[in-house]
Formats: C-alpha cells, sequence, structure tokens
C-alpha cells in the first residue's frame, strides 16, 4: 500500500473527539471546516497544481482488508493504524497527523453508516466463515500486501477467539490453521516465498482459462 500524502494546503483544521462509548477504541479525529463546514476534498500534490480533487480512498484499502471483511478484523485494522501513526504533540509529524485524520474519517464515516450496521449486527462473523480452502491472507481477511502490524493485530484476536481454553468459541482445527497461517505471514522470507507460490498458482489457474 502506498503513501497517501495530501497536499497541506488543502488540509481542513481537525478536532480531536472522545470516544466515550466504553468501547476502548482510541479517540477519533475528525476533520472539520473553518466554519464547522464538511471538510474538503484531499489532494495529492500533483492533482492539486491541476485543481482536480480526488475522493476518499476506501476504508477496506486503507486499512488493508478485504471488501467483506467484518466488522471486528476492520476495527483491529483501524487501532493498530491509528497508533502507528499517533505522534506525541511536543514533535507532531504532520504527514502522519494528515494520514491519520484521513483514517478516521473513513472510519467514522464508514461505522456510522446504514451499511455498516448491518455489519456490526448481523451474523456475517469470521467463525461462521470455511477456512478450509481459503489462503493465508483470506483467513485474516487482509489483502496480500498488508502490513504484518496489521495481520498480527487480527491474529491475536483470531487466535484467543479459537483458543482450546477459549470455552465459547474454542475450535481446534480453526485455531491450527490461524496459528498455520500466521507462521507463514510472520517470517519476511517464508512470506516471500508463500507470495510466489500464490502468483504461480494464479498464473496456472489463467492459463487453463484459455
Amino acid at each position: 500500500m502506498s503513501d497517501f500524502d495530501p497536499d497541506a494546503e488543502n488540509v481542513p483544521e481537525t478536532q480531536l473527539e472522545s470516544d466515550g462509548d466504553g468501547s476502548g477504541r482510541p479517540p477519533r479525529r475528525t476533520a472539520v471546516g473553518a466554519s464547522g463546514s464538511a471538510p474538503k476534498p484531499w489532494l495529492t500534490p500533483s492533482e492539486a497544481q491541476d485543481g482536480k480533487p480526488i475522493s476518499y480512498r476506501s476504508i477496506h484499502e486503507m486499512l488493508q482488508v478485504e471488501d467483506d471483511a467484518n466488522f471486528e478484523v476492520m476495527s483491529r485494522a483501524h487501532q493498530f493504524l491509528f497508533h502507528q501513526l499517533d505522534t506525541p504533540f511536543a514533535s507532531p509529524d504532520e504527514h502522519k497527523l494528515r494520514q491519520q485524520d484521513l483514517l478516521n474519517q473513513l472510519w467514522n464515516s464508514w461505522h456510522r453508516s446504514p451499511e455498516s450496521l448491518g455489519a456490526m449486527t448481523s451474523e456475517k462473523l469470521f467463525a461462521n466463515r470455511s477456512l478450509i480452502d481459503l489462503n493465508h491472507y483470506q483467513v485474516f481477511q487482509v489483502l496480500p500486501t498488508a502490513k504484518v502490524g496489521i495481520i498480527k493485530a487480527v491474529y491475536e484476536y483470531l487466535e484467543r477467539l479459537y483458543h482450546p481454553d477459549n470455552p465459547a468459541t474454542r475450535h481446534e482445527a480453526k485455531y491450527k490453521i490461524v496459528n498455520e497461517a500466521w507462521k507463514v505471514l510472520s517470517d519476511l522470507s517464508s512470506r516471500k516465498e508463500y507470495d510466489k507460490s500464490l502468483q504461480a498458482s494464479s498464473r496456472g489457474r489463467s492459463n487453463d482459462a484459455f
């Protein structure tokens, strides 16, 4: 995933909101205009020169998760990225703060929308997915380009979910699959080899189609 570098002159003012809902999620930064208006579209330096605003990136792309990733997985990815971008106020990194603001604009917009309510309350939970035929990235519901920190955040959640000591949701087969996937993706060299095998498999399927 490439870095997103909005033009500093077009970044709206920000204010820090307290979550206040007891969820344990980090505080949210929400962008506001000069007089409380909606935030302006963000521009990249090159597009700012042309005066052409770009649309917000999708929250799934920024979180590096699959388009159908469930709310818990997305929440873990959001928390990881938020804290990674967090900067002490004594020495603020403006680039990181702008990225953090964009991340939270997207997150707040998504999880407060009617479409996301189904993801939060429906029966579409990871525990109901079949893991047998999924590749390692699909097990964690992340994109192949996802940072290892995001994968680790999701792994820790799933490891506790399926752990044999968890009487409510323990699942020996899924616990084994999750740990096998993490063992491969947590190691740089083994992950590179796995990615090569996925690419080779994908090319093979493409050739079979003709």
